[in-house]
């Protein structure tokens, strides 16, 4: 098939394989950038294009492994994760979960770990020497988790399914006050959670 296309219309191919942007990859692939939007454009109309863009995608898929099915998975396990999974709490003490027994949708829900340690106060002595020493006290560990966002995993869920459309077509609010939920909790747990 690629015989069909020039060397610039292959390289055009290639190149939007990488971002799927047509008119970087126009300039990438050499045409003029003062005109790369509308030769985009024209490429995308081209069905031999289409096909050898489709025949790279579903290359690039093999290799790589990622299939529909896992991208639907990731995003639900993004889209439906809670705090919770991760952290507990229970009279003021919050206790992060031991990651060996966080199940793999959990673990791909968390964005950040982070360990931050304070500096803690200097403090000079005498040794029983009689020399000089420095110590540093009140030092503190945070453990800092941050959970990916949920907006936009959910809307492309909700797209894939056509599930937004069902409940238009119903003219149910219910998903309106659900998203709203979810927005707010969202906004509650990507607020930093720092556990001494």
């Amino acid at each position: 098939m690629s015989e069909d296309l020039s060397k610039k219309q292959l390289a055009f191919c290639r190149e939007y394989c990488v971002d799927i942007n047509a008119t970087k990859a126009a300039e990438r692939a050499g045409y003029s950038a003062r005109t790369a939007g509308q030769t985009a454009s024209r490429l995308l109309k081209n069905v031999k294009i289409l096909n050898k863009i489709n025949e790279l995608q579903n290359q690039k898929a093999e290799l790589t492994s990622v299939t529909a099915q896992r991208v639907v998975h990731e995003l639900a396990a993004i889209g439906f994760s809670k705090i919770t999974d991760v952290v507990e709490w229970k009279d003021g003490a919050v206790q992060v979960k031991d990651s060996a027994s966080l199940s793999p949708q959990v673990q791909a829900a968390i964005k950040e770990v982070k360990i931050i340690q304070t500096e803690g106060k200097v403090e000079k002595y005498v040794d029983e020497d009689g020399n000089e020493r420095e110590e540093v006290k009140n030092r503190s560990l945070f453990v800092q988790i941050k959970m990916h966002g949920k907006d936009r995993p959910l809307e492309m869920l909700a797209t894939h399914t056509g599930v937004l459309d069902r409940e238009k077509d119903s003219g149910d609010d219910e998903l309106d006050e659900a998203l709203k939920q979810l927005e707010l909790e969202e906004e509650s747990a990507n607020q930093n959670l720092q556990i001494p």
